[in-house]
């Protein structure tokens, strides 16, 4: 267990005990709502909703054994108010410090959370994917030229960024400034998104590599949205990096 959370990848606890009392499908589905759980603790400590799984189990009896058991061994803490029809659940902190530190559990929040922020060289090959109500569907838009853009290879011009890394740092973090003046504990989180996105800024500082905006999904207009978007420092949501754009020559 100690293993699988210092790598990031935490998975269901006795998976084979779920899989003799529940059977295969249910494992899976416990499995991913596991999995989500662990995701939403290294994103922000957060919680998940219970109420869509509880509908992705579709049998009540099942979803409550899973809630019961992860919660009888630590695991989990889930909370609801039937009136509102709302529950959700989140995975108890004190239950992975059994396993590591603070500092070992802070730095693999920090470290699997850049690694989720930061652009990367990817390759580009939807045409036709298009989001509607939170689905990828195929409704008939095609879009050759936004998979051909999203291969683009592109860098930052470094020695500006340099002249005005404390305007653009300002800039990255001034969201999360105007929340620490209300929660300032925040402040000492390493894994908090303006720590990271200080990271990220020297990253930039400091590499040499290419990048790439990658897939691009169409919305119901077919109009592009970029999968860099949920990017730090990318250079459509960016106007800082936007200006920095430099292109390689072929």
């Amino acid at each position: 267990m100690r293993e699988q959370i210092l790598d990031g990848k935490l998975i269901l606890p006795a998976k084979d005990k779920f899989t003799t009392a529940l059977g295969d499908k249910y494992t899976r589905l416990a499995s991913n709502l596991f999995k989500s759980l662990w995701f939403a603790y290294l994103r922000n400590k957060g919680s998940i909703n219970s109420v869509f799984w509880s509908e992705a189990f579709d049998n009540a009896k099942v979803f409550n054994q899973v809630l019961i058991s992860l919660s009888a061994a630590g695991w989990i803490d889930s909370h609801s108010i039937p009136a509102r029809n709302w529950a959700e659940m989140s995975l108890r902190e004190d239950k992975l410090l059994e396993f590591v530190d603070i500092e070992e559990l802070e730095q693999v929040r920090a470290f699997n959370k850049y690694r989720q922020y930061v652009l990367e060289d990817t390759t580009s090959t939807l045409t036709q994917a298009t989001r509607i109500n939170g689905q990828v569907k195929d409704t008939g838009i095609t879009r050759e030229g936004f998979m051909k853009a999203g291969n683009t290879r592109f860098q930052y011009d470094q020695i500006l960024m340099d002249k005005h890394s404390k305007a653009i740092q300002l800039n990255l973090t001034k969201s999360m400034d105007k929340i620490a003046l209300t929660c300032p504990n925040l402040r000492h989180d390493k894994a908090s998104y303006d720590v990271i996105s200080v990271e990220i800024l020297d990253y930039h500082l400091n590499c040499n590599d290419m990048f790439t905006r990658g897939d691009n999904f169409n919305d119901s207009r077919g109009r592009a949205i970029s999968s860099c978007l949920s990017k730090v420092a990318n250079p459509i949501s960016c106007k800082d990096f936007r200006a920095l754009l430099v292109i390689p020559e072929a």
